[in-house]
């Protein structure tokens, strides 16, 4: 899919009655998984509208975000390299916030009533799931690598996986 088409998957996601961390997180898995994994749209459910749709914390389309990394990157044991998910995590963040100029729930939805965008967090939340399609891209070009398909990557040990 390109921009426009994961653009108008989110949009319908929304009209069945997800939200933007459920989104986010569901489009990208249709893209990227050959593996039905519904327990990570089921744990982005917690975040849509910030946490727990309390309008508090972090944006949900950017919590969503990084579930999905973490379902396609992450590791199934202790040990791992977690190398490209903080990399990936990373520069999703930085896009982002590039973007939208901020990952707080709050100061987002204030800016959409400031400006009088009903349909702000939905724009938000289609920008955001094609930025992480755009990221994912281009780790797959650069790695060559499924992700379905585990990854024999060095073990890690010790110290933060994330630090740079």
């Amino acid at each position: 899919m390109d921009a426009k088409e994961i653009r108008k998957q989110t949009y319908r996601y929304f009209e069945s009655g997800y939200a933007c961390a459920e989104v986010v997180s569901r489009t990208i898995l249709d893209l990227f998984s050959e593996t039905p994994r519904p327990e990570v749209v089921r744990a982005a459910s917690g975040f849509n509208g910030g946490i727990g749709g309390t309008q508090e914390e972090l944006c949900g389309a950017f919590t969503g975000g990084i579930l999905v990394l973490g379902s396609l990157l992450g590791r199934s044991a202790p040990g791992e390299s977690l190398k490209d998910l903080g990399a990936l995590s990373r520069q999703f963040k930085t896009a982002f916030v590039k973007e939208f100029g901020s990952l707080s729930c709050p100061h987002l939805f204030k800016g959409f009533i400031e400006q009088n965008e009903p349909f702000g967090c939905v724009k938000l939340t289609a920008k955001a799931t094609v930025l992480v399609a755009d990221i994912l891209r281009e780790f797959e070009t650069v790695k060559i690598a499924a992700f379905d398909i585990p990854q024999m990557l060095p073990l890690q040990k010790g110290g933060c996986p994330f630090a740079a």
